[in-house]
């Protein structure tokens, strides 16, 4: 059962596929064994996450987690657990996000320096943690101002090379307004130009980037909370995107 998330990623380092997920009793691997079936695998404890990610950090072959969470009792914000490779993972590290809780992560090489960085969404806004290399981040800094992102996606949008990202925005009131979600494009350096926002849907809860036509450019997907909808917005591959079509 998926409490907070669910990883797919070579946790052992076999040829199967493998999962993780976050419970009651900390966070869980589970082991596949290559047929599309999982079982049990090894328990981290002492970990606090509502969602996090799965990325080779430190280049070992190994899958590493990116938490947005800490540990149990604090401290809270981005946490790093490196891969052993056999299932388990090593002592979470933590980065504070200033003193902000944090709800989604998103990975990737934002500075184009080539080692990974994470953005965090924060109460305040969107945080950035360079990579140092080898697993460990520099402090954060605050990228965008940008409060009450709980989820965040990244992706090429414009095609010059720079990670871009997507966040859903917040929801007030019954009828959810002053929601949507906002697309940040990448200066490659490690900022942001300011927010495009869109205002569907009301009341954002999932978001997913592909390509939703064969051949096409990247777009976004996202859910709405309470209903069974979902939006689609195709990608120009020049930064913007279609009006919205439902499903």
């Amino acid at each position: 059962m998926c409490f907070g998330g669910f990883i797919k990623g070579e946790c052992t380092g076999a040829s199967a596929n493998h999962g993780a997920n976050y419970g009651p009793d900390g966070l869980r691997a589970i082991l596949g064994n290559g047929d599309g079936a999982f079982g049990p695998g090894p328990n981290t404890h002492s970990v606090s996450a509502g969602w996090f990610v799965a990325a080779n950090l430190n280049h070992d072959g190994t899958t590493d987690l990116v938490l947005a969470g800490g540990l149990v009792d604090g401290p809270y914000g981005l946490g790093v657990c490196l891969g052993n490779g056999d299932g388990t993972f090593q002592s979470e590290a933590v980065y504070p996000a200033g003193t902000d809780n944090v709800y989604a992560a998103a990975v990737g090489d934002f500075n184009g320096d080539g080692i990974p960085d994470a953005a965090v969404a924060g109460t305040s806004g969107l945080w950035l943690f360079a990579g140092r290399g080898g697993g460990a981040f520099k402090s954060g800094v605050m990228a965008v101002t940008l409060a009450g992102v709980e989820n965040l996606a990244a992706a090429h949008f414009n095609g010059d090379h720079n990670l871009d990202l997507a966040a859903t925005l917040p929801f007030a009131g019954n009828d959810g307004s002053g929601a949507g979600f906002a697309v940040l494009l990448c200066h490659g350096n490690g900022t942001f130009q300011p927010p495009k926002t869109f205002a569907q849907p009301k009341k954002p809860l999932g978001l997913a980037i592909g390509r939703l036509t064969k051949g096409g450019h990247p777009g976004i997907a996202l859910s709405e909370d309470g209903y069974t909808t979902v939006y689609l917005y195709y990608g120009n591959g020049a930064g913007g995107f279609s009006a919205p079509r439902t499903l």
